[in-house]
């Protein structure tokens, strides 16, 4: 188990195509992005398995990180919920809701 602390949270939503890198993180129980802005579409895909914060904050921002680094329990609860929140996730289930919309377009 593992965290990395070099990223730092989205200020914007725009984190496209970050979402698989997350669940494979999560799947290999690494912490990536354990710390989300509450700006980022990140913070759907990982659920309750991160914290997010104002990335503008630098107090809460600071405290999120710490409690991540510091608490081998906290980070060890972090990845337990990521390996549930990532059986949410699958290419069938992607494909199949994908499908569906255009069958719904075009019946």
């Amino acid at each position: 188990m593992s965290a990395d602390p070099r990223r730092l949270p989205e200020r914007s939503a725009d984190a496209d195509g970050r979402g698989a890198d997350l669940l494979d993180a999560a799947a290999e129980e690494v912490i990536q992005d354990a710390v989300l802005g509450f700006a980022s579409d990140l913070a759907e895909v990982a659920g309750n398995a991160a914290l997010v914060v104002d990335p503008l904050n630098t107090e809460e921002l600071g405290c999120a990180i710490y409690q991540v680094l510091e608490s081998p329990t906290f980070r060890g609860e972090l990845i337990k919920k990521g390996l549930r929140q990532i059986r949410k996730f699958s290419w069938e289930k992607s494909c199949q809701k994908l499908l569906n919309i255009y069958q719904d377009l075009c019946p």
